[in-house]
């Protein structure tokens, strides 16, 4: 595989960094933590603007619940934890007093796919994408590198209503530049190509990059699209792109069931002549290792991935 990423950054930095600007034009905005500040890089805020920044500890569903009350008075609460804790301990709470409502709140977590790697399956969130997007009002988006981490921030700050966004502890290498222009519900193709297309979210979308490469060895044009917009999805470009490449891959570190495979099949189903194979975690849970490790066994490294695509498209008559 290609080692032009070598280089990686970041993403929770990132949100750090940004945060701590959009604090300053947000006079409103406050940052709702359960004892995770310097893991999810909110220290720096804290320093910054103490008074603004509300830890709970480990009760979940209390920080949630309070933020409710925060918003009504006038606040933007960002609740910031792990997936599986502020969101899935929460998940009552989220879907009756803020989705209903539809209150401006928003969730930024880390722990996704295998980002906590040593902490296990406790820590590894692998359904979040499927129980929020399911909930009605919910915006769910996943940042592929430090730029749209920072630009789906200022997004999701300045836009009405609650949202989701999905962080890896991973570091990511840098896709985009410092100008991406970051727009709710489109997808962004940054690799074209004529025989197959890629759709990829978070940090498989340089691992697809990567296999993207190593197709163009064997003679296959592969395209890649970023799908950090998940709810909403943009249904008019996944059209587009079926309609000109029969053969389509979906490819995150989420469970098969829910999560973005899931949404592009509810769009194709309503279409005809483009098959699509879903890639991620086949409906398991996680279990404690190295990162590198992790996602070898559970077949979502570049070279585990080019090998499931290539049976594909050999299924397919495309070789």
């Amino acid at each position: 595989m290609t080692d032009k990423f070598d280089k990686k950054y970041s993403l929770l930095k990132a949100f750090e960094e940004e945060l701590t600007v959009l604090a300053k034009y947000h006079k409103n905005l406050v940052v709702v933590n359960s004892d995770f500040t310097s893991r999810l890089g909110l220290s720096r805020f804290s320093e910054i603007f103490p008074e603004r920044q509300f830890n709970f500890g480990l009760a979940e569903q209390n920080a949630v619940g309070i933020s409710v009350g925060l918003n009504i008075r006038g606040k933007i609460p960002m609740i910031c934890g792990f997936s599986n804790f502020s969101l899935g301990k929460a998940l009552e709470i989220i879907r009756d007093a803020i989705c209903y409502p539809n209150l401006n709140i928003k969730f930024v977590a880390a722990g996704a796919g295998f980002g906590a790697a040593q902490e296990g399956e406790s820590y590894q969130s692998f359904e979040d994408i499927a129980f929020m997007r399911s909930l009605p009002n919910m915006k769910v988006f996943c940042a592929a590198d430090v730029y749209e981490t920072k630009a789906i921030l200022r997004s999701m700050t300045d836009e009405y209503g609650p949202a989701y966004l999905r962080l890896t502890a991973e570091k990511c290498p840098i896709i985009h530049d410092e100008n991406y222009d970051f727009k709710v519900g489109k997808i962004d193709v940054v690799k074209d190509g004529k025989d197959f297309f890629m759709f990829a979210a978070g940090p498989m979308l340089y691992r697809a990059l990567e296999v993207a490469d190593t197709l163009k060895n064997d003679g296959i044009d592969a395209g890649v699209a970023n799908v950090s917009s998940i709810k909403p999805i943009d249904v008019a470009k996944i059209m587009e792109i079926t309609a000109g490449a029969k053969l389509v891959a979906s490819i995150e570190d989420h469970n098969v069931f829910g999560g973005l495979g899931s949404a592009i099949a509810e769009v194709l189903a309503n279409t005809t002549g483009c098959k699509l194979k879903i890639i991620g975690i086949e409906d398991k849970f996680g279990k404690s290792g190295k990162l590198k490790d992790l996602y070898r066994d559970f077949g979502l490294d570049s070279t585990s991935i080019y090998e499931n695509i290539k049976g594909f498209l050999k299924d397919n008559y495309i070789d």
